[in-house]
């Protein structure tokens, strides 16, 4: 299956034709216009006249100019030419013949009556060349016809056109032939061609791309691109790069044109995806016992402030500080509902109630915590500090009590516009632990050494969404 180069917004002119005709008993002269666009010759002669045979021959030459629509616009890689060609003959007389051929692999229909003989191959060709500028199409049709006595015609009636076809890109910034696509935002592709293609098959590459992304309270879906069969395709990209948007179509040409299978092309539009700047910091507390006696135990103690504004600062068992940043070309300053922290929750949770233990009922699952997102959204330009302070009651009737939580925090952006989905730009992970026992005699309760422990550690940039079937608020003991 051929593959076309880069999509393009420009065309090809009207076509200009040249070549020169020739004719029996040893004759030539350039082709000429016959009228509605079509280009060729007509012949004809007399045996009295000493013209026992007559014949149209040449090459027809057609020449297509790119205009492009701007700077960069190049011609492409694939073209669709449609050549139209009727070549034929006429002979009356004693022993009538002759023979026509368009060039175009239809065979001539040939009638014979009384005295007289003729031949027709016409039609309409479609086929795919490679693009340059200009771009020159030939073809060589021929007639010819015979008689002992009587009247000779032969004639060639020729006219072609080039067309582009292309996939579209809606969305992003820049001309046609040079999208850029910051991440998150919708992407829709669409083709155009002259032809009507009777099945589409698209592929993207590079740039991560995916179909949706539904956050909610219990569940986080997200749904790649796979090979999409629609006429249209509305994704998204979610990391930097070089892609590709490719879509293999089967093309159907008109009743009677050849080829009668119809064409199978690939047409592939390159594009670029930006991502937003950002930065980050996270600290994570000490696990401590709160209130006297403790009725809870926590991770808590980082603090953290807002190098923007002052007034933003917190304490929590795990702070972080933020900022997201639009690249150039896609706004002119912050906006509003940019990004937001979004945290899942592994947890390990038991605990000794009157004698028995209990588990927590989301043991080693990953879950919400709490909301998409975890924090407000904020907006982009400024950094922003928020905090997870996590903890486990306690109560007289419990003799021990152990967590082991373990989150992964992220960094969600979403892209102004329609269809917009929000995309990671980073995770870290931070977790807290301890084992809290009371002492049946005291009541004192106090940690087993060493277990009360807190830590973080970096993740990765553009990371795979984050995704989960249940909500960390669902959880029981059990």
């Amino acid at each position: 299956m051929p593959l076309s180069a880069p999509c393009h917004a420009g065309h090809y002119s009207a076509p200009l034709y040249g070549g020169t005709g020739h004719w029996a008993n040893g004759g030539s002269t350039p082709y000429g216009s016959l009228g509605n666009g079509a280009w060729g010759m007509a012949y004809g002669g007399a045996p009295a006249y000493g013209y026992r045979s007559i014949s149209c021959s040449g090459t027809i030459t057609s020449r297509f100019t790119w205009v492009p629509d701007g700077a960069g616009d190049n011609p492409p890689d694939q073209v669709i030419i449609a050549e139209t060609c009727t070549a034929s003959f006429n002979a009356s007389g004693t022993t009538p013949d002759g023979a026509a051929d368009n060039d175009l692999g239809f065979d001539p229909v040939i009638n014979t009556y009384s005295g007289s003989k003729t031949g027709t191959s016409s039609g309409t060709r479609y086929r795919i060349v490679s693009g340059a500028d200009p771009l020159d199409i030939t073809a060589s049709p021929s007639s010819s016809a015979s008689a002992t006595n009587g009247m000779l015609y032969a004639t060639m009636s020729y006219i072609s056109s080039a067309s582009v076809p292309s996939v579209n890109l809606e969305g992003g910034i820049g001309d046609p032939w040079a999208k850029r696509f910051l991440i998150g935002q919708m992407c829709r592709a669409t083709v155009t061609t002259i032809l009507v293609p009777s099945s589409y098959e698209w592929h993207v590459t590079g740039g991560a791309p995916f179909s949706d992304y539904v956050p909610g309270e219990t569940s986080g879906i997200y749904t790649p691109v796979g090979t999409e069969t629609d006429s249209v395709l509305v994704f998204r990209f979610a990391r930097q790069a070089s892609a590709t948007v490719a879509c293999s179509l089967n093309l159907i040409v008109p009743a009677g044109a050849k080829p009668a299978g119809g064409l199978a092309i690939t047409l592939f539009r390159p594009c670029v995806v930006d991502v937003p700047t950002y930065t980050y910091r996270k600290k994570t507390g000490v696990v401590e016992f709160v209130g006297t006696p403790p009725t809870k135990f926590r991770p808590y103690g980082a603090t953290d402030t807002s190098v923007d504004d002052p007034t933003d600062s917190g304490t929590a068992g795990s702070i972080w500080a933020a900022k997201v940043v639009y690249p150039a070309g896609y706004t002119n300053g912050p906006h509003e509902l940019g990004w937001n922290y979004t945290q899942l929750i592994t947890t390990f949770r038991s605990r000794v109630n009157n004698g028995v233990v209990e588990n927590v009922s989301m043991n080693g699952q990953t879950v919400l915590d709490t909301t998409f997102g975890y924090s407000d959204d904020f907006p982009t330009g400024t950094e922003h500090v928020y905090g997870d302070s996590p903890d486990e009651g306690l109560a007289s009737v419990l003799s021990s009590v152990s967590v082991n939580d373990n989150f992964k925090t992220y960094i969600m952006f979403i892209p102004l516009g329609t269809g917009s989905r929000y995309v990671p730009l980073q995770y870290w992970t931070w977790y807290w632990k301890a084992e809290a026992r009371q002492d049946a005699g005291t009541g004192t309760w106090s940690f087993m050494a060493g277990s009360n422990v807190a830590g973080s550690a970096d993740g990765g940039s553009f990371p795979s969404h984050p995704v989960w079937t249940n909500n960390i608020s669902n959880r029981t003991w059990q």
